[in-house]
């Protein structure tokens, strides 16, 4: 039980990271496709990052 605990953590900092990763490249005007190109998230969930961090 204590890995599968251990994994979700493990996810949820990477998602966190990769959160954070989108945000910066969101502030520096990267396009959303390349964003989605380097980061391998949907054109939809970076939308959404960038409507809760009210980037757009």
């Amino acid at each position: 039980m204590s890995e599968g605990i251990e994994k979700r953590g493990e996810k949820r900092g990477w998602d966190l990271g990769k959160q954070d990763d989108v945000l910066e490249m969101l502030k520096d005007g990267v396009p959303f496709e390349k964003i989605a190109q380097y980061t391998k998230l949907s054109l939809q969930v970076i939308a959404d990052i960038a409507k809760q961090n009210k980037l757009i």
